[in-house]
């Protein structure tokens, strides 16, 4: 069985043409979605890589199968990791995670720094960039108002990795995000029957920065 998941994680890797060291972690099913993580050495990096929903595999990566993915990776460093510190967790685009793409556009629909109708930040001067990073810090360190019309996955959001990165000596520090797409409430057009429908953001590609815990 683990030779088959290296063979597909392998395959994955170079999918994305990722410049991973090792194979360190995962999680999920080998003949279906899973979440392999890599380490780069070299950029001091854990690469997420999930591989989901394609038109011959009918399921979705899950927080569930992330949170594991990490903890794997993280109890390879604490054993035989020599002392790498990782100081970045990549996570890639987050529209390749269904319930953080969703969740991103839940935060952004009532963020006040975010305007709706204009697709981009409310205030000039700031980048898409920050008020989105401004969301995922949110993600990560909040859960979604119970009031919000969204599945318990879309409300966890990544607000696991807190308690993950403790458990290993490790603290949040920030994300950092490039390359925002947005649309209307999470897709590119807006849908017929919603002439009103937000312009709000849906993927970007999400650096989450660690430290040692002091």
């Amino acid at each position: 069985m683990r030779a088959i998941v290296l063979g597909l994680v392998a395959f994955l890797l170079f999918q994305h043409e990722a410049n991973a060291d090792s194979l360190i972690g995962f999680a999920g099913d080998p003949k279906m979605c899973f979440i392999a993580v890599g380490l780069e050495s070299s950029d001091n990096m854990l690469r997420v890589l999930p591989l989901g929903r394609t038109p011959s595999r009918d399921c979705d990566v899950t927080p569930a199968m992330l949170e594991e993915a990490l903890k794997s990776a993280f109890d390879w460093l604490a054993s035989e990791g020599q002392g790498v510190q990782p100081r970045l967790v990549f996570l890639g685009r987050l529209y390749d995670y269904p319930w953080l793409s969703r969740g991103l556009t839940a935060w952004a629909a009532h963020y006040p720094d975010w305007d709706g109708e204009n697709g981009r930040p409310m205030q000039e001067g700031v980048s898409e960039n920050d008020v989105v990073a401004d969301i995922v810090s949110l993600m990560v360190l909040e859960t979604l108002a119970d009031s919000a019309e969204v599945s318990p996955d879309v409300r966890t959001g990544l607000s696991f990795m807190p308690a993950l990165l403790k458990r290993y000596g490790y603290l949040f520090e920030r994300p950092s995000v490039e390359k925002v797409m947005s649309g209307y409430d999470g897709k590119l057009f807006a849908p017929s029957d919603m002439p009103d429908a937000k312009r709000l953001p849906y993927d970007a590609l999400v650096h989450l920065r660690i430290v040692k815990a002091p």
